[in-house]
């Protein structure tokens, strides 16, 4: 008896002891287990935070690139800019030079005058003095005598000489009279047709006159003054002159100015003509027709296509309305 009361406390010391060493290795597990769990979640958060850093990081970089390419556009977008305004400065520079340049090769008297009045004012030379008061004085035709000649045969008749002109000059009265050339634009030999094409047509009457419109309505024109059978030679030589710079006036107006508003003429005058329309487009395409052109800039040619786009129009609408309102294509209609 003694014997087992003193084995059962050491089997009880032994289950304790046991408890106790299973209780340890469960608190060594548990803080086994507890160890693993904060490592798991340092490891987490220290991931967390990398990939927050380099979130951070990449839209840095991001930002950085953005900026750096629209810098990179406006800078591309100014340079084009200054480009595009170059050119525009370049193209109008060059246009007012081929502009310049034209105008010269058309009017070189006029260029020159012009320089030369542009010398004379820079250089601030007076301006020369008046001519005397008196008629004024032209140039002599052949076969007249010059002013010391007429001055010498004066001083002959005042002597008593019967003849006072030279010997090698005709006297003045049996000169045949010098008659200024006609006024007229109906006679144009070269013609251009709707293809561009050049002919040669004989467009003149039989006695020398412009053709007169058919139409009735129209009044006749006035006759003309009868003129000075004995005229000076002077003067003869001024008339002359004078119409002949009308005439050219006349062409210079209707064949370079504005030569389609010759078929808005032919409205005004109170009736219209097929023939007198063809003459007017032939005056037209002589001056704006592209083939007579060569050379021409590009703004040049484009504007010479549209005056000529715009007298064919004018043509074939006069030309319709002729026939349309009862005209004839080859007579005449009466506004």
């Amino acid at each position: 008896m003694a014997d087992a009361s003193a084995s059962s406390p050491s089997r009880e010391e032994q289950q304790q002891k046991k408890h106790e060493r299973v209780l340890l290795h469960r608190r060594k597990e548990q803080e086994e287990e507890r160890a693993r769990e904060e490592a798991v979640e340092r490891s987490r958060e220290e991931a967390e935070n990398e990939r927050g850093r380099r979130r951070r990081e990449v839209a840095r970089w991001c930002d950085e690139q953005l900026k750096r390419i629209e810098d990179e556009r406006r800078r591309r977008r100014e340079e084009a800019e200054r480009d595009e305004q170059r050119a525009r400065e370049e193209a109008v520079r060059r246009s007012r030079e081929e502009a310049e340049k034209e105008r010269r090769r058309r009017y070189p008297d006029a260029t020159s005058s012009s320089s030369s009045g542009k010398e004379k004012n820079n250089e601030s030379t007076p301006p020369p003095p008046p001519p005397p008061p008196g008629p004024h004085r032209r140039t002599a035709p052949r076969g007249v005598p010059s002013s010391g000649a007429a001055a010498a045969a004066a001083a002959a008749a005042a002597a008593g000489v019967r003849h006072s002109h030279p010997p090698h000059a005709p006297p003045q009265h049996t000169r045949k009279k010098q008659h200024p050339p006609r006024r007229t634009r109906s006679k144009i030999r070269v013609v251009i047709d709707d293809d561009g094409e050049q002919q040669q047509q004989n467009d003149d009457d039989d006695d020398g006159q412009p053709q007169q419109p058919s139409s009735s309505s129209s009044p006749p024109p006035p006759p003309p003054p009868p003129r000075q059978h004995q005229q000076q030679p002077e003067k003869e030589k001024h008339n002359n002159d004078k119409a002949n710079g009308d005439e050219e006036d006349d062409f210079r107006v209707n064949s370079e100015i504005c030569p389609h508003r010759a078929m808005l003429g032919l409205r005004a005058r109170g009736a219209l003509s097929a023939r007198e329309i063809h003459a007017a487009f032939r005056a037209t395409a002589l001056f704006y027709h592209p083939d007579r052109r060569p050379g021409v800039s590009a703004s040049e040619l484009e504007l010479l296509q549209s005056q000529f786009v715009v007298a064919k129009a004018a043509r074939d609408t006069l030309l319709e309305a002729i026939v349309g309102d009862g005209g004839n294509e080859h007579g005449s209609y009466s506004v």
